[in-house]
Order: structure tokens, then C-alpha cells, then sequence
């Protein structure tokens, strides 16, 4: 794999090919309480998605996959383990060995190579928020945090790492890639399952939420981990990135851990805008387009962005795309994820759903991102 460059909308587009195209969209599902809420029905009256609507006239109709609650996995990396016909194993997403190979498989000279006998694993380290209150520990993301103090805070933290035989890469500004036999066979919660969330139920090693682990080999990786966890936060504390900042950095949270399966060998990043708010990979039968710009103003329950968010998404990519032969289509949500599977039809049989939909009454947007 080659290492993708930062890049722009339009370097994107210009890497999409004529091949099959999965559009993977995180976060733009409402959860039910949001859906039930009458100030929000009013207001999604007014966003038409115009063109999500004419993609939609052209589907097949839309299929519901429903994800676990308790599961550690979100149902984004589900998705993304079903639009590439990969297996898909609960807490092992592999995000961080993805994330090294795209990152750092070209960059020979930078990275040092581990041993030939010794087998590593990746993970990804979040930063992160941990807020006390009411007998709890509330996972919380960052409000924002700049690229320079993310890399000064790892460079600082990189001997205690090394330290338990964890090294550290730099990956975005949030977030750090980390290589160790450690992350191997590991199970670890998705940040998104575990936002705004109590954060003892999905600590490190646990199988599901709150379900304690039962294998005793994982156990010596764990209470590392665990440990490395704890001196992380007293070395923040001692030592706080922006002392008066709001959500400030206090904690990390590692997600993505396992191995690759062997069916993403032949896929790589051809592409992402910078701090990878959208990513095109590709293998050798298609391509998937994914997009996050949703994810943090959902977390952050700002509704306000969001809306402007997905209306963007609609004006960027799916009216560009509107008139792609085929297209594929999953929208994510904390619950699940739908899937639409577009193909171009004939101007009289299009022309036959159109009214058909329009005699049925059409879908609300709230029906459709809920």
C-alpha cells in the first residue's frame, strides 16, 4: 500500500473510478430519543436532501442490519466489514493495523522494523476526556485539540509506552497509532460505542459491555494496559495540555486492536482529506467511500452542525454521484445501519417509480435517517 496523501474534495473525486462505489456515512442515523423529539421533526421538514432523493427513486429498497447494544464493535465498522464481504469479529476491527499500513508501510527508512520471529499488533490511541461525576467516569471526546500539542503530548509519552514495550506513531490530531504483541488478540470498545457512556463497562478486554473476560491468556495484557492506562491520566494530571480548556485532554482510550483479515491483503487508501474526515480505499473489485464529518457534532449533541453536515454531504457527494451506473449506499447510527443498492433503470421505468413514490407520499427525511 501506498502512503495517501492530505487532500482535498476534489483530489477525492478525481481517485474515484468506474467501479463499484460504496458510499459508508457514520453517525447519520438518529438514535430513537432524537427521532421522537417534535422540535427535531419540525426542523427536518426543511432539509430536502435533494440529492439523496433522486439516488433513493433508483434503489432497491432499503435493508436494516441491527447492531448490539452491548457489543463492543459500532455499527460503522460493521458496515465496513459487510460492504467488503469480510469477516467481521466483534472488537477486533483491526482499525489500527489499517491505519499503519496506509500510514507507514512505504516509510522503510522512518519506522523500525520489529523483529522477523516476533508478531505485532496495532491499536488506536484516543484522546480523550474522562469526567467525574454522580458515582460515574463519562467518556467524553475532545472539543478540539491542534496537531502541535497532540505530537509535543506523544513525544512526552512515548518512553512510558516504550516502556511496557508499546510503541507510539503519530496518525491524526486526536489520536496516535500504537504497535505492541499486546493488541494481537485483544478484544477493545469502538470510541463511538463508548462515548458519552460510563466508561468501567467497556474498559479494555471485556468480551461485550460490562461482561467480564474469561480468557486467562489475554489477562497479562489487560492489567498492563490497564495500568498504562492509569499512569497516562497521573501524568496529565501533573502535567495538563490546556489547563483552562473545556474537555481538555485527561485520559486515553484504545480501539481497533486485532489483525487484519486476510480478505483486506489487497486493499489500501487511495485517498483523505485531511484529518481523514473522508476516506476512499479500494481492492480489487470496489471502492468505499468513507465519510466522519458527522461523527464528532453528533457526539458532541450538536444537532446545529450536524444538519449543516448532511447537507453538505448531500450537495459534495450524492448529487455528484447521482447518476453512477451502480452504487451502493449505508448510512450508520448507533443501533444499526441501513443499506440502499442503486442502479441506473430506464427512462420509462424510472419515470414509473417516480409516480409511484410520489402516489405512496414521500418519505419524510426523518424516515429516511432514522
Amino acid at each position: 500500500m501506498k502512503i495517501a496523501q492530505k487532500s482535498s474534495i476534489s483530489n477525492l473525486f478525481e481517485k474515484i473510478s468506474n467501479d463499484k462505489l460504496t458510499i459508508l456515512i457514520d453517525h447519520a442515523l438518529l438514535e430513537p430519543a432524537y427521532a421522537q423529539n417534535q422540535i427535531l421533526q419540525s426542523t427536518l421538514k426543511g432539509v430536502e436532501l435533494l440529492g439523496l432523493r433522486h439516488l433513493l427513486l433508483k434503489a432497491a429498497p432499503e435493508s436494516f442490519h441491527p447492531c448490539e447494544e452491548t457489543h463492543l464493535s459500532s455499527s460503522f465498522e460493521k458496515a465496513f466489514s459487510y460492504a467488503l464481504d469480510s469477516t467481521f469479529r466483534d472488537g477486533l476491527f483491526a482499525r489500527g493495523a489499517l491505519a499503519y499500513q496506509y500510514a507507514y508501510e512505504s516509510a522503510v527508512d522512518q519506522i523500525s522494523s520489529p523483529p522477523l520471529d516476533e508478531a505485532l499488533g496495532f491499536a488506536v490511541v484516543h484522546l480523550c476526556h474522562w469526567r467525574v461525576g454522580g458515582g460515574h467516569v463519562m467518556l467524553n471526546g475532545l472539543y478540539d485539540i491542534d496537531l502541535q500539542s497532540s505530537e509535543a503530548l506523544r513525544e512526552k509519552l512515548a518512553p512510558l509506552f516504550l516502556s511496557e514495550g508499546i510503541e507510539l506513531f503519530a496518525y491524526k490530531k486526536d489520536a496516535w497509532l500504537a504497535r505492541s504483541k499486546h493488541f494481537i488478540n485483544l478484544p477493545s470498545a469502538s470510541l463511538s460505542k463508548a462515548m458519552n457512556d460510563d466508561v468501567l463497562p467497556w474498559l479494555i478486554g471485556v468480551s461485550k459491555k460490562d461482561v467480564a473476560n474469561t480468557d486467562p491468556s489475554l489477562e497479562p495484557s489487560i492489567q498492563l494496559l490497564r495500568r498504562l492506562q492509569s499512569e497516562v491520566q497521573m501524568f496529565l494530571y501533573d502535567h495538563p495540555t490546556h489547563p483552562s480548556a473545556q474537555n481538555t485532554v485527561n485520559s486515553i482510550w484504545f480501539s481497533g486492536t486485532g489483525m487484519t483479515p486476510t480478505s483486506w491483503d489487497s486493499l489500501g487508501l487511495v485517498c483523505a482529506t485531511e484529518h481523514h474526515e473522508h476516506e476512499l480505499f479500494q481492492n480489487t473489485k470496489m471502492q468505499i467511500l468513507c465519510i466522519h464529518e458527522l461523527t464528532k457534532p453528533m457526539q458532541h449533541h450538536d444537532l446545529n452542525t450536524w444538519f449543516e453536515g448532511l447537507k453538505q454531504i448531500d450537495e459534495l457527494f450524492f448529487k455528484p454521484l447521482a447518476h453512477r451506473p451502480q452504487l451502493q449506499i449505508i448510512l450508520c447510527g448507533q443501533l444499526g445501519f441501513k443499506i440502499w443498492n442503486v442502479q441506473e433503470k430506464g427512462g420509462i421505468r424510472l419515470i414509473l417509480d417516480t409516480l409511484k413514490q410520489r402516489l405512496k407520499g414521500e418519505r419524510s427525511t426523518l424516515h429516511l435517517l432514522s
